[in-house]
């Protein structure tokens, strides 16, 4: 039997939106080479605490042969590797990989396909988010400083609820869910009087040494809650982008 393995087992990871790309690529390699697939994913906790096979039984177990590793943690290491991956030209019986790259494109296999083929996403209430517009609002750069507003231009609170008011007429749909890193645009949303729902706890980025269970599955439950939502829309980051690709839709930027 031969194996395409992916690895999450120590820092540096990445959050979970590039995880994510790194994670659907390997699966793509694994389909495109006809190999078994399995994630290695520990750190900071279980991958199967929030997520659990569907279609394919990546759940980590022993297997044995030839091994080897292919770290691929920024562009440049990729692109030393993809002439490798695109083939898919490889002698050992198993090839592990720690890669945030999405690639997937080399294969030709849908985002949202992969992930459904892999994943039973079942922590979400589905039907709270029938008739639901969908933000993500990312603000600082350092999410350790909820002041750290770092867009590259001026876009103000109000300016962004006025933009979510303007949506919700647009798409006759007056309820929201938000997901951001700042408590003080959560507490603005709140003053405006709009109607939204919200994951509960401190938001951490998932790679940071010092990120908790708690900041773990509320990381998880955004991502999850997002994805479900009729409309998705975003400020800054790639977190709504690829929650949308997971349900084959196309998450709009607010500018």
């Amino acid at each position: 039997m031969k194996y395409i393995v992916y690895n999450c087992t120590s820092y540096p990871a990445g959050g979970l939106a590039d995880r994510l790309k790194g994670l659907i690529s390997c699966y793509g390699l694994s389909k495109f080479t006809n190999r078994e697939f399995i994630l290695n994913w520990t750190y900071p906790f279980p991958l199967t605490d929030y997520l659990m096979p569907n279609k394919i039984n990546w759940i980590p177990r022993k297997i044995e042969g030839t091994y080897k590793e292919i770290y691929a943690m920024d562009i440049d290491l990729f692109n030393n590797n993809k002439d490798l991956l695109k083939s898919g030209d490889f002698k050992e019986d198993i090839i592990g990989i720690r890669t945030n790259i999405d690639f997937l494109n080399l294969y030709n296999y849908s985002f949202n396909e992969c992930f459904n083929e892999l994943f039973k996403a079942n922590l979400i209430d589905k039907s709270k988010f029938e008739n639901v517009i969908g933000l993500s609002c990312r603000f600082g750069g350092n999410q350790s400083d909820w002041s750290d507003v770092d867009f590259g231009k001026n876009i103000s609170f109000n300016y962004i609820t006025d933009k979510l008011l303007e949506i919700s007429k647009e798409k006759n749909i007056d309820k929201f869910f938000i997901c951001s890193d700042s408590s003080k645009f959560l507490d603005h949303c709140k003053d405006k009087q709009l109607k939204f729902i919200s994951t509960q706890g401190t938001p951490l980025h998932i790679d940071y040494p010092g990120c908790t269970r708690e900041a773990y599955h509320k990381t998880f439950e955004d991502f999850l809650s997002l994805r479900e939502c009729k409309h998705i829309y975003y400020i800054k980051g790639g977190f709504a982008c690829t929650s949308a690709l997971t349900s084959g839709k196309k998450a709009i930027c607010i500018e």
